[in-house]
């Protein structure tokens, strides 16, 4: 091999796994982030939701995700679409110039322990960071989650 083809072979390995991404699993859900960034469920004890923390990879909070019924926001989710014969998301942002961001996806039709009603049917994004090509990294994964488990029958949480 020539060191011209052994300069793009590394290059293509580097970027490649620059831009490989890690599925997170939680509750309903799951988001791919960016290999190196991390989930980690900051909930209070006791509360009837989830909340997140997105960490990139210096482990510094990029943004926040309250996964609940009740979101604390001014954002109505319109623009609803079908992600399975039984799921649907319907989708809501809002945004003041590069400070502010929010993120609001609602789902129809999880269900928890076999009732109609999930505890968790909401993701907000909020406290997004300003960082322009961050923001619009941690906007993506997020407005692409999936959903893996449309039935809960029990959650553990881990403290």
């Amino acid at each position: 091999m020539n060191i011209q083809a052994l300069l793009i072979s590394s290059l293509v390995t580097y970027s490649s796994s620059a831009y490989a991404s890690t599925p997170h699993d939680f509750l309903h859900f799951s988001i791919e982030l960016p290999k190196g960034y991390s989930l980690v469920d900051i909930s209070p004890k006791m509360m009837d939701f989830n909340i997140y923390a997105v960490h990139n990879s210096k482990k510094v909070i990029i943004g926040r995700l309250y996964v609940g019924n009740h979101a604390s926001t001014r954002l109505t989710p319109t623009n609803k679409r079908s992600l399975s014969k039984t799921v649907t998301v319907a989708m809501a942002e809002y945004s003041i110039k590069s400070l502010d961001y929010e993120l609001l996806l609602e789902f129809d039709g999880l269900k928890y322990k076999g009732e109609p009603n999930s505890p968790w049917s909401s993701i907000q994004l909020f406290n997004v960071t300003t960082n322009p090509s961050v923001r619009n990294l941690l906007i993506s994964s997020v407005k692409s989650v999936s959903v893996v488990r449309p039935n809960i029958e029990s959650v553990l949480k881990k403290r």
